[in-house]
């Protein structure tokens, strides 16, 4: 017979007990509801797969787990290596799309892997598919304060691949069933807010990838992690605007489509076209010029960038002064090793050429910078 209802425990504090003494519970998010274990206990994992083979006669084979923590700051911290260009897309979903309703997806060197399952105490293949996680940081109060109590990583799975409801309510008689079940806790706080699953988003050097849409349509996504990068030098007719076309035909030739970027002088005219002498490095170069037109460094424009690179340090100073000091930091002069990029005005086609050729290396380095998989060259 199993056990009475008072039995089951029912408040967060209990659940998080329950889940760190190897038990089962099923908690809130903002999604669907779960059922949740201990990651780092073998014992749990496997009371979970058994309980899931009962009740739906899957096979015993099962994938990886989505991680479920409390914080997307701690699983930053894990996963986001600050010193290594090839996070920085990670870096900005974190950011960007964490705590929320999206299952972050992402598959680091084998060597980075072992470090994360070392750092986590989990087994290969609990919450990694042979080196591909899965991360949830749901934004729900009793669900974050759950995983915040547990103190151990902690694995989830839809209810209801339990039978228990399509996961968006709990069944009146959820109680009695849990029990029957051996789950130790049921955490009820009502209908979920979405009532839906997830948006599952890989991200790679290449980008974002919508995986399924679930809260969050694919093109949400796109707009949260979509990157402008402004390039900025004095008149706006010929360093910045061969920086930003040479960006964007490297851009295009990747097929990235999530970085848009343009130019902007910190003295420029307004509406002035390229330079001959520009347009003629560029095409040497195989790169479109397009349809430039001066502009002008504006607060406005600059708070619409997230990154902005300045082609020399005078420049740079200069369009500091355009943004919030606690801002600054999105203005780097393109050159990592701060040097000037020397204005070729006036100078003979050479000249031009030879700067040209040197805004390619340096926009190709802070695309790399930024997480951008460019091809070799």
């Amino acid at each position: 017979m199993p056990p009475a209802n008072s039995q089951i425990a029912q408040s967060p504090a209990d659940a998080a007990a329950a889940i760190r003494a190897g038990g089962l519970a099923i908690i809130p998010t903002e999604t669907l509801y779960g059922v949740a274990a201990d990651a780092s206990n073998p014992r749990a994992v496997a009371l979970l797969r058994d309980l899931i083979t009962v009740q739906t006669g899957l096979p015993e084979r099962f994938p990886a787990s989505t991680w479920h923590t409390h914080s997307a700051a701690f699983a930053r911290a894990i996963f986001v290596r600050k010193d290594d260009p090839a996070d920085s897309t990670l870096d900005r979903a974190f950011e960007q799309l964490l705590p929320g309703p999206v299952r972050l997806m992402t598959a680091p060197t084998a060597e980075r892997s072992d470090q994360i399952r070392r750092q986590l105490r989990v087994a290969p293949g609990v919450i990694d598919d042979d080196g591909h996680w899965a991360i949830r940081v749901p934004d729900e109060p009793i669900s974050k304060l759950i995983l915040e109590l547990c103190e151990v990583p902690v694995l989830a799975e839809r209810l209801s691949v339990l039978g228990l409801g399509d996961g968006t309510r709990l069944p009146e008689n959820v109680l009695e069933r849990a029990a029957a079940m051996g789950i130790s806790a049921v955490v009820n706080t009502g209908p979920t807010r979405f009532g839906q699953p997830s948006t599952t988003v890989r991200v790679s050097g290449r980008g974002v990838e919508v995986v399924s849409a679930g809260v969050y349509e694919a093109r949400y996504i796109h707009k949260k992690m979509h990157v402008n990068i402004l390039f900025v030098c004095t008149g706006n007719t010929c360093r910045s605007p061969m920086a930003e076309a040479i960006a964007r035909d490297l851009l295009r030739r990747a097929n990235i489509d999530w970085f848009s970027v343009g130019s902007a002088g910190i003295a420029a005219n307004e509406g002035a076209s390229m330079t001959p002498e520009a347009r003629e490095a560029l095409s040497e170069m195989d790169v479109a010029a397009g349809a430039h037109r001066s502009r002008m460094l504006t607060s406005a424009l600059a708070a619409s960038h997230q990154k902005i690179y300045a082609l020399t340090r005078a420049h740079m100073r200069a369009a500091q002064q355009s943004v919030p000091q606690s801002d600054s930091s999105r203005i780097q002069i393109l050159d990592p090793q701060g040097g000037d990029i020397e204005d070729p005005i006036g100078g003979p086609l050479e000249e031009y050429r030879e700067t040209a050729a040197k805004i390619r290396q340096l926009v190709r380095l802070r695309l790399i910078e930024l997480g951008i998989d460019l091809p070799s060259e």
